[in-house]
C-alpha cells in the first residue's frame, strides 16, 4: 500500500485546527480536560460526517471526503461540547468555528494533489483562491477573537463570510457547469439561514448555566 498524500493532508488539516482551537481555548482559561474531550469528539465527528455526505451523496456508490460534511460534523460536535461541558460556552465554540477556515484551506491543498474540485476563476484555479480566501477568512476572524471581548463576534464573523466564500466559488467549479443552482449551495443557503437564525434568535437560545463565566 502506497502512501496516502491526500488522507495525510486531510489529516494535518485537522490537527491544525485542534491545535489552533484548543490554544485559543487555553488563552481563555478553559480547562484542559473541557479541550481534551472537546478535540476527541469533533476529531470523530468531522471524519464520519465528512465520509458518510460522500457515501450518501453518491448512492453508496463512493467512498470520500467531504469539505461540507467535516464543517457540519464539526458544528455538532461542538454543540455537543458546550452543553456537555458547560466551561467558557461562548469561548469554546467561538474558538472551533474560527478555527474551521483554517482547517478548509489547508484541506484544499489536498484537492491539487488528488485533482478533484477543479476549476478556474480568471485563469487562476479555484482550489488555489478556495486555499486563499479560507486562510484570509482565518486570519480575519482570528484577529477579531484576540481583540473582541466578546468571542462570538468572530464566531459569526467566520460563519458569514466562509458561507459566502464556498457559494460565490462554487459557481467556478467544473461540477457547478449546466446547473443554476448546485445542491452544495442549496446545503450552504440552509446552513446560512440556519446560522442567521441563531444569531438573530441567540439572546432567547438557553445557554448553559455557566455562560456567564465567559
Amino acid at each position: 500500500m502506497g502512501f496516502n498524500l491526500y488522507g495525510a493532508i486531510i489529516l494535518v488539516s485537522i490537527i491544525a485546527g485542534t491545535v489552533a482551537a484548543n490554544v485559543l481555548g487555553l488563552r481563555c482559561g478553559i480547562k484542559r480536560r473541557t479541550l481534551f474531550y472537546t478535540a476527541f469528539f469533533i476529531f470523530f465527528s468531522i471524519v464520519i460526517f465528512a465520509v458518510t455526505f460522500v457515501f450518501l451523496g453518491s448512492g453508496g456508490k463512493n467512498i470520500g471526503v467531504s469539505g461540507l460534511g467535516g464543517v457540519f460534523g464539526l458544528m455538532i460536535g461542538i454543540i455537543f461540547s458546550v452543553y456537555v461541558h458547560e466551561d467558557h460556552p461562548r469561548e469554546l465554540f467561538a474558538s472551533w468555528v474560527i478555527s474551521a477556515p483554517l482547517m478548509y484551506s489547508i484541506a484544499k491543498v489536498a484537492c491539487m494533489t488528488a485533482g478533484c474540485c477543479s476549476g478556474e476563476l480568471f485563469g487562476i484555479s479555484v482550489r488555489i483562491i478556495d486555499c486563499i480566501s479560507y486562510m484570509l477568512i482565518y486570519i480575519a476572524s482570528l484577529t477579531l477573537f484576540i481583540r473582541e471581548d466578546n468571542k462570538m463576534r468572530s464566531a459569526y464573523t467566520a460563519m458569514i463570510l466562509s458561507f459566502v466564500a464556498r457559494f460565490v466559488l462554487d459557481f467556478f467549479r467544473d461540477s457547478h457547469s449546466g446547473r443554476v443552482i448546485s445542491s452544495e449551495q442549496i446545503m450552504i443557503l440552509v446552513a446560512g439561514g440556519i446560522a442567521m437564525s441563531a444569531y438573530i434568535l441567540r439572546k432567547r437560545i438557553p445557554l448553559p448555566k455557566s455562560a456567564d463565566n465567559g
